[in-house]
């Protein structure tokens, strides 16, 4: 017998498949010591297709009206700043604002107002309900990043020069161009890309111009030259936190790493480090969001993942998925925990007649869950493209048994199209913020934790996306374990038992499995290549096509779409046919967003279906034993959680030996 985990303690590889008790995550929360959970989606807010100017979203800060108010936010993007309300989820410019830009930061400081750098001033903004911007200082040179140093305002001026600004330097009346504090000079082959205070000095990032290492500098304020200027093996630092006491750094190797006060200790790597594969090249994402968050222990990191080269050429790295990973200190992991998605959340007035609501492209299938004004989930009944009803329980819609409805009533859906883009841009890094408190805002279905990246469309256009996270809704992860090995030669694989949270309306658990490595996984896509050639077309929901050679491709084989339409979802193969070079695939469910024409990038593999555990078939102990009788040398198992708050406890594989060393 075979037990994950043996100690109550999950760690994620994201390299080898034979080592921790985990190769791979995606969209799973593992908060809960010893438990396995599905993660909340992150649907669109909204986007450059939906506001022309709405582009790679930089920074934000809650502005409300007062210290409790959670709902009003201020958002910078690359080329403007605008006003988020979350309880109608409404965007709208900041007329009075000025323009945003691809380094801005906000920082509280000086009688808690807000300061923010945009091209060549450096602005102010009251901090609550703060509708008038001043002009506090201003020079020739443009502010590349601002950060408050004990009690000053740093600003990044021109690319590797840190100036300091004493509160006489601000003058909203008469904007001074000087700074009164020391100036910080590092390098001129060294750009800065982020700074951090943390223990009473300035941590500052850096790219290396001249294609060497990127170093990380320490600073106290009170001379122009660095403390300490540390080698970080790799030419980008991509963004850098307070963490601990000291400072986290993110590299373009893939190295989450932590200052320890001569240079840094490894938290943790990511699957292109182990690979040796190129993720960012040259400057990279130079230009980003705030992309990485604190929260104690945690650190949440945003970022694309389409590769600039691979040895595919596919852009596609197994298990290194777009969106938001956690490094969580208390388990030594770093694990995908949220894709990002190009499915619209939705706030819609509907009007009801006998029971039937009109919606222009709803999108709803029957069973998806429609949050209502008064906090009560319902699921949805699809009557036709522009029409459906609403029932109180998964199983009445089901059966087609609707509700009551019979006026105009404020609902919020997600028009799913996908579950989560899986590659995404790698230049174009949008923030990762999370805020403190929104439990009032769990009535509008959100809480604020915002994300950003460039997410491809089911065209494969890119298109930067702004997201928030929506709890109340339904998503889609995976857990893919380590490659057991058979206690001797070969081992009867008699059963997967999967230990699981009480399954509740349209939870399921889809168990798979693989015994052998019939093929290496075939990845559809193109390395590099935002708008590539290189893709599956959709004929219908059930079938595409695709001129890559699928030979070694056999029926019940699993397909993972990375990107583009149904990008998160997965399926499995009924049949293959090969015309003349143009491969048809047939897979055994519909998938969202995989409409006649439409645009994916996918990865097939090896993995087959064995069982799906939902309400219907789970048992008192919740306890679900799937029979398998497989012989092998080793034996891989993939979850897949389908639904919202899934937990998984433990999973056993029930095995004996079938070949010993000696017969």
């Amino acid at each position: 017998m075979k037990k994950v985990p043996e100690t109550n303690q999950y760690f994620v590889s994201n390299a080898s498949d034979l080592v921790a008790n985990i190769q791979y995550t995606k969209n799973i929360d593992m908060d809960e010591e010893g438990y396995l959970k599905l993660s909340s989606p992150f649907p669109k807010l909204t986007s450059e297709a939906d506001i022309a100017n709405f582009s790679i979203f930089i920074d934000a800060i809650n502005i409300g009206t007062s210290t409790t108010d959670d709902s009003s936010y201020k958002f910078v993007t690359s080329d403007n700043i605008y006003d988020i309300d979350l309880d109608d989820l409404s965007v709208t410019l900041d007329a009075a604002a000025p323009i945003g830009n691809d380094t801005a930061r906000f920082v509280g400081w000086k009688g808690g107002d807000w300061y923010l750098n945009t091209d060549n001033d450096i602005y102010s903004l009251q901090s609550y309900a703060g509708t008038v911007w001043d002009i506090e200082n201003t020079d020739a040179v443009d502010y590349q990043e601002v950060f408050v140093n004990k009690n000053t305002l740093c600003a990044v001026q021109g690319s590797s020069n840190v100036q300091q600004f004493l509160t006489t330097d601000m003058n909203g009346t008469t904007p001074p161009s000087s700074n009164s504090g020391v100036t910080l000079v590092i390098p001129n082959n060294f750009t800065i890309t982020g700074m951090a205070y943390s223990n009473y000095r300035m941590g500052i990032a850096t790219l290396n111009e001249a294609r060497g290492q990127a170093f990380f500098f320490t600073w106290d304020g009170t001379t122009a030259e660095a403390g300490q200027g540390i080698p970080v093996s790799a030419p980008i630092i991509i963004d850098v936190v307070a963490y601990q006491n000291s400072w986290a750094i993110l590299t373009s190797k893939g190295q989450l790493m932590r200052f320890n006060g001569g240079g840094f200790d490894v938290l943790a790597n990511l699957p292109p480090y182990y690979f040796n594969a190129n993720w960012i090249l040259g400057r990279g994402s130079r230009d980003h969001g705030r992309i990485m968050s604190v929260d104690g222990d945690v650190i949440y990191i945003n970022f694309g993942t389409l590769m600039d080269s691979s040895e595919d050429d596919s852009g596609i790295l197994q298990g290194f998925f777009s969106g938001i990973w956690c490094y969580d200190d208390n388990i030594k992991s770093l694990y995908h925990r949220h894709g990002l998605s190009n499915s619209k959340l939705s706030r819609e007035d509907v009007t009801f007649a006998s029971n039937i609501g009109t919606s222009t492209a709803h999108q709803l299938l029957t069973g998806d869950k429609v949050l209502a004004s008064d906090n009560i989930i319902y699921y949805a009944i699809y009557l036709t493209a522009n029409t459906f009803s609403l029932a109180t329980s998964y199983d009445l819609a089901v059966a087609g048994t609707a509700s009551t409805f019979v006026s105009t009533n404020t609902l919020i859906w997600i028009k799913r199209e996908d579950w989560s883009q899986l590659t995404a841009h790698a230049t174009n890094f949008g923030a990762c913020i999370k805020f403190d408190g929104g439990g009032n805002l769990l009535t509008e279905g959100v809480l604020p934790f915002f994300a950003g990246l460039g997410l491809a469309t089911k065209a494969m256009a890119y298109n930067n996306t702004t997201c928030i996270m929506a709890p109340k809704f339904d998503n889609l992860g995976t857990v893919c374990y380590y490659k057991m090995k058979a206690a001797e030669l070969e081992d009867n694989y008699r059963a997967i038992i999967v230990k699981h949270a009480k399954l509740v309306d349209g939870d399921r658990i889809v168990i798979k499995y693989k015994i052998k490595d019939n093929y290496k996984p075939i990845a559809i896509g193109e390395a590099a290549d935002t708008s590539g050639d290189i893709f599956i077309t959709w004929v219908n929901s059930t079938s595409f096509t695709t001129t890559i050679n699928l030979t070694n491709v056999a029926v019940g084989d699993e397909v993972e779409f990375f990107s583009g339409a149904g990008g998160g979802s997965t399926a499995h193969v009924v049949s293959t046919t090969n015309n003349a070079g143009t491969w048809t695939v047939v897979v055994d469910e519909a998938i969202r967003g995989g409409a006649s024409g439409n645009k994916s990038t996918c990865v097939f593999d090896s993995f087959k279906k064995l069982e799906t555990i939902t309400k219907d078939n789970q048992n008192e102990t919740c306890q679900f034993n799937a029979p398998l009788g497989q012989v092998s040398k080793w034996i891989q198992v993939k979850l897949e959680l389908r639904g919202r708050g899934i937990k998984v406890e433990e999973l056993i594989v029930d095995n004996v030996v079938h070949k010993p060393l000696i017969s």
